[in-house]
C-alpha cells in the first residue's frame, strides 16, 4: 500500500511545476512529522501548517475577483472561516497556484463545485462525519456571486476534501489538491470522497484503532492446551486482558486466573467478529488472531480503505454486494442492506474471481453443463469410486459440447481408461434435488463461468470457513432472494415461484430492473450494528497492491474458463 501510494503520488508531482514541487515536498515532510504518533486526525492538519506563512506578494498570474479576494483571505495567520478552522495547506497551496481557484469562478459555484457540494451531502449522510459547521457554511455560501464570498466558499469545499480525505491512507493534501487543480476535479472527487456507508463505517474505526496502538497495543495471549468456561489457567489473565484491551471485555474478572462467563461471553464476541467459531474456547485458531498485532490491524484497515475507494462508483443505488472474504453476500438499495445471505466461495486453488456485472435473469432449476476441470478431475474421481455416481446424481454423459452432441450410456464406458488428461466426455446433470446448483441460479455475463447459485448441501453454511467451491457463490437461501428480486413482478407471484420449484421445471424469469453485482474482496469492515469485522486473507491478497487485484491483472484470481456451448436439452430418459 505504502508503495502504491508513493507511485501515485510521484505521478500527479511529476506534472507540476517546478516551484510547486518543492513547496509539495516540504509539506509532505511536515505531513509526515506531524502523523508519526500515528493518531493524526483531520483537525490536527489544521495545526500541522500552521506556521507556514503566507506569501506577502500579490498573485502573479490571478486575473479574476475571486483569485484576488482569494490572495486578500490567505493574508492573514488564521485560516477560519465562520467559526470553521481550515487546514493551514490551503495557504501555501492557492499561493503556489496563484491563487486561482478549483470549484468556483467569478460567476459563482462551478460545475466541479456542483459535483463536491453533491458528494459531500452523500459522503455525509453515508456517515462522513465532518460536521454540521463545516456543512452549514458550504450550504450557506453555494449560491453566492460576490467575490469575497465565493472565495470563503473556495476554501471551504477545499478544506472539506483534505479533512475527509486526511490521514485516511489516501493522497497526502497537498497531492490531493493538486491532483484536483491539474486534472479533472470531478474525477479526482469521484475517486476520493467516497459516498458508500461501507466506507465511512470502517473510516470511523481507524482512530479507533490508531488509539490502541498508540496506547501500546494489546498484551499476547501465551499459546497451550484449549481452554474453556469454568477452567481455571495462568492464562485467563492474559487473555482477559488481551479482550480488555480491545473493548471486547468491560473489566477483568475478580479471579484473573477463572474463565468467568463474561469472559466467554467477551471471547464469543471477538471470535464472531473474526469470522471464527463463536464457542468461547480459546483453541490455537483464537490465539492467533488475538495476537495479531494492534499495527497490522491498522494497516489492513487502511489497506481496505483503499479497497473500498477504487470501487467502480457506477454500481448505483441498489446493487448486489459479495464479499468474497467474509463469505457474505449483500443486497444494497438505496444505502440500505435489504437481504443478507452467508455464502460459499471458491477455495484457494480455484478462486472467485474480482469482478462486476449485471443480472439480468434469474433461472429456476437450472441445469448444471460441468465445467471441463471439474468433470475431469473431481467428478471423473467419483465415477471410478463409485460407478453407479453419475447415475445417481442425474448427470448425462455426452460425447461433445455441440449442439449434434450425442448422450452416451455411463454404464457403456469403461472409465478406467480415463483420466484427467485425456477424458473426453461433457457431463450435464438434470434439475432436481441433486442438481449441485440447487433451484435457482442468479446468471450474469462474465469470462469465468462463474455465477450465483444455490446448493443442496446446506450444512455447509453452518462452517465459519467456507472458502470451499471451484469459483462459484453458493447461496443459502436463493429462493427467498429470487422472490425478493421479482416481488414487484405480477408474472412471479411467491406462489408460482414455491410451485416451479417443487416441480422442478426449467424456466427462466427476466429481471425487469437488471441487477449490478459485485464480487469484491474486504478483509475488515465495520457492519450494521458498528461492530469492526476482520477476516482471514484467504486468498493472501492483502500483500497485493489494490490496483493489480482485478482480473486482468491478477490471472490467478481467474476461476473456471468461459463455459462452451452446453450440450442439447434433453426431454427423455431419467428423470428431471
Amino acid at each position: 500500500m505504502g508503495s502504491l501510494r508513493r507511485a501515485r503520488r510521484r505521478r500527479r508531482l511529476e506534472a507540476s511545476p517546478r516551484p510547486v514541487l518543492i513547496l509539495v515536498a516540504f509539506l509532505l515532510c511536515l505531513a509526515a512529522n506531524a502523523r508519526a504518533d500515528n493518531g493524526a486526525s483531520a483537525a490536527g492538519l489544521v495545526q500541522t501548517a500552521a506556521s507556514v506563512a503566507a506569501p506577502a506578494q500579490a498573485p502573479a498570474s490571478a486575473s479574476n475577483a475571486v483569485a484576488d479576494a482569494l490572495s486578500q483571505r490567505l493574508a492573514g495567520n488564521e485560516l477560519e472561516i465562520a467559526g470553521v478552522p481550515l487546514p493551514a495547506v490551503l495557504k501555501a497551496d492557492y499561493a503556489a497556484a496563484g491563487f486561482r481557484p478549483i470549484w468556483t469562478d467569478d460567476s459563482g459555484l462551478a460545475p466541479a463545485g456542483v459535483v463536491l457540494v453533491d458528494r459531500l451531502a452523500a459522503a455525509e449522510q453515508a456517515g462522513m462525519g465532518l460536521g454540521d459547521p463545516l456543512l452549514a457554511a458550504i450550504e450557506a455560501r453555494k449560491a453566492a456571486q460576490d467575490a469575497g464570498t465565493l472565495a470563503e466558499l473556495e476554501l471551504l469545499l477545499s478544506g472539506a476534501l483534505v479533512m475527509a480525505s486526511s490521514d485516511s491512507g489516501d493522497l497526502e493534501p497537498p497531492a490531493l489538491l493538486i491532483a484536483a487543480r491539474s486534472g479533472d476535479p470531478k474525477a479526482v472527487v469521484d475517486a476520493h470522497l467516497p459516498a458508500d456507508f461501507f466506507y465511512w463505517r470502517l473510516r470511523r474505526a481507524l482512530p479507533v484503532y490508531r488509539g490502541y496502538v498508540v496506547a501500546g497495543g494489546w498484551p499476547e495471549v501465551p499459546s497451550g492446551p484449549k481452554l474453556e468456561k469454568g477452567g481455571r489457567d495462568p492464562r485467563v489473565a492474559a487473555l482477559a486482558r488481551r479482550l480488555q484491551a480491545s473493548g471486547d471485555l468491560a473489566a477483568v474478572g475478580a479471579e484473573p486466573d477463572l474463565f468467568d462467563d463474561a469472559l466467554a461471553t467477551a471471547l464469543e464476541k471477538f471470535q464472531a467478529r473474526h469470522g471464527l467459531d463463536a464457542d468461547g474456547k480459546l483453541g490455537a485458531q483464537t490465539v492467533a488472531a488475538l495476537n495479531v498485532p494492534a499495527e497490522r490491524r491498522v494497516e489492513q484497515i487502511l489497506l481496505n480503505l483503499e479497497r473500498f475507494r477504487t470501487l467502480d462508483r457506477a454500481m448505483g443505488e441498489r446493487y448486489l454486494y459479495v464479499n468474497i472474504a467474509a463469505m457474505e453476500l449483500t443486497l444494497v438499495e438505496h444505502g440500505q442492506v435489504t437481504f443478507f445471505n452467508r455464502v460459499i466461495v471458491g477455495r484457494k486453488d480455484r478462486p472467485t474471481p474480482l469482478l462486476q456485472s449485471v443480472i439480468r435473469r434469474i433461472d429456476f432449476n437450472p441445469t448444471w453443463v460441468v465445467p471441463s476441470k471439474i468433470a475431469r478431475i473431481d467428478l471423473l474421481g467419483h465415477e471410478h469410486q463409485d460407478p453407479r455416481f453419475l447415475r445417481d446424481h442425474d448427470i448425462r454423459v455426452y460425447d461433445g459440447w455441440g449442439a449434434d452432441a450425442h448422450e452416451i450410456d455411463p454404464d457403456s464406458i469403461d472409465w478406467s481408461q480415463y483420466s484427467a488428461n485425456n477424458m473426453p466426455f461433457v457431463f450435464r446433470q438434470d434439475p432436481g434435488t441433486e442438481n449441485a446448483l440447487g433451484p435457482v441460479k442468479f446468471d450474469f455475463a462474465n469470462d469465468y463461468a462463474v455465477y450465483v447459485h444455490g446448493t443442496p448441501v446446506k450444512s455447509l453454511f453452518a462452517l465459519s470457513s467456507r472458502a470451499l467451491s471451484s469459483g462459484c457463490i453458493r447461496m443459502q437461501e436463493p429462493v427467498e432472494l429470487a422472490a425478493y428480486l421479482l416481488r414487484n413482478d405480477p408474472n412471479w407471484p411467491r406462489s408460482r415461484i414455491d410451485d416451479v420449484v417443487r416441480k422442478a421445471t426449467t424456466i427462466s424469469a427476466p429481471l425487469k430492473e437488471p441487477l449490478p453485482i459485485m464480487l469484491t474482496y474486504q478483509t475488515a469492515w465495520v457492519d450494521g450494528a458498528g461492530v469492526v469485522n476482520f477476516r482471514a486473507d484467504i486468498y493472501d491478497l492483502d500483500s497485493t497492491p489494490v490496483g493489480q487485484m482485478g482480473t486482468a491483472e491478477a490471472p490467478a484470481l481467474v476461476g473456471a474458463a468461459r463455459a462452451p456451448a452446453p450440450p442439447p436439452a434433453t426431454t427423455g430418459g431419467r428423470k428431471s
